[in-house]
């Protein structure tokens, strides 16, 4: 397997931060990606280029940049898509990120869901590089939750999970392979589940509103890290 053989991150990256989007940008990356990293010793802020990924298979096309989630937006929008989704405390949940990369998000919900036997965690990664790194990163926690499907989404059978379902994505692919990640979505899990979508760093909304979801909350920022949108299937809409 191909190793990872990105540049190391450095104060030279902070600095160009720093031309490109003023002080506010290097301090916000080191308070929300570097900080997790360090307090933790695991690795996930490390940004890989598409090309960097080494991914296979009829989607590889479609894939994009790999880079983590901050870490306060995680928190919030899942907290939040957790409350608007459960009538009560002990009903099972499938927690899923699309496109888990070197696992940030897993690592969150492992912390906040980890006395919650009701809570399951789930990564899907097709690029073995980063779910590499992701499995590394969960023993250094000695994560217990979370399950790592490494392969194409397309390949993942949605069909036995839990009723309710959170998905969460910063971004994972292009329109292509959204487009058809939702209409499988569709088709696999029963019209009767409920279903909330995270979308950090959304790019494609347009495709969430054509496969019958509307959004119901947004949470605004001067970055596009730093916001996000929850969505929810409409009524007598299967998906």
């Amino acid at each position: 397997m191909n190793e990872v053989k990105a540049h190391q991150f450095g104060m030279r990256d902070l600095y160009k931060m720093y031309l490109s989007r003023g002080l506010k940008l290097p301090i916000m990356y080191f308070l929300e990606n570097l900080l997790f990293d360090i307090t933790r010793g695991v690795s996930t802020h490390q940004y890989l280029q598409a090309d960097e990924l080494h991914v296979d298979g009829d989607n590889a096309k479609h894939s994009v940049l790999y880079m983590s989630s901050w870490t306060s937006v995680i928190r919030n929008s899942t907290k939040k898509a957790v409350e608007l989704l459960l009538r009560s405390n002990d009903e099972p949940v499938s927690l899923v990120d699309v496109g888990s990369g070197k696992g940030k998000v897993l690592l969150v919900w492992e912390e906040m869901f980890n006395a919650r036997s009701e809570f399951s965690i789930l990564g899907i990664e097709f690029s073995k590089i980063l779910s590499s790194v992701c499995k590394k990163n969960l023993d250094i926690v000695d994560a217990k939750k979370s399950d790592i499907f490494e392969g194409d989404v397309m390949d993942f059978c949605f069909k036995n999970m839990n009723k309710n379902i959170i998905f969460y994505m910063y971004n994972p692919f292009n329109s292509v392979l959204m487009d058809k990640f939702l209409i499988k979505v569709r088709a696999e899990i029963p019209a009767e589940a409920n279903i909330l979508f995270i979308y950090n760093n959304s790019v494609h909304d347009d495709l969430m509103e054509k496969a019958g979801v509307k959004e119901i909350v947004s949470k605004k920022s001067w970055h596009p890290n730093g916001q996000y949108k929850i969505y929810s299937p409409q009524k007598n809409t299967k998906i």
